[in-house]
């Protein structure tokens, strides 16, 4: 059966991003590797690959990614275990997955707790 899950991953300039974001794409579960895409701060008007929006540049890393059968449990004890977060009371990981209260977000931190279940409503 096809599940889609949404990942978002936000953290602070405060962490190596560039490191940080190679480790977060160095994920790989059963042989599948899981890439995400960065809004970066050079994105702007002028750069039509970038994503843009707003008159400012976005102020934290955000990362996005969308996969069928997301395996959010690895994933997560990922982050938690083999990520190096510099502040990692500062990351948010949000998921949202097809069959799960499909209209929520659930929040987690980097370590893999969760923060939050119902506050992130469409």
């Amino acid at each position: 059966m096809s599940v889609v899950t949404s990942i978002i991953i936000l953290f602070p300039y405060s962490e190596d991003e560039r490191d940080r974001i190679e480790e977060i794409n160095s994920f790989t579960f059963d042989g599948k590797k899981y890439n995400f895409l960065w809004i970066d701060e050079k994105s702007s008007p002028d750069n039509p690959s970038s994503c843009y929006a707003g008159s400012k540049s976005f102020n934290s890393v955000a990362l996005l990614a969308s996969y069928n059968n997301f395996p959010e449990e690895a994933f997560l004890k990922y982050i938690s275990s083999v990520v190096k977060w510099l502040d990692e009371d500062a990351v948010q990981v949000l998921i949202k997955s097809e069959g799960i209260n499909d209209r929520s977000f659930r929040v987690y931190s980097s370590a893999g707790k969760i923060l939050a279940t119902d506050s992130l409503k469409w």
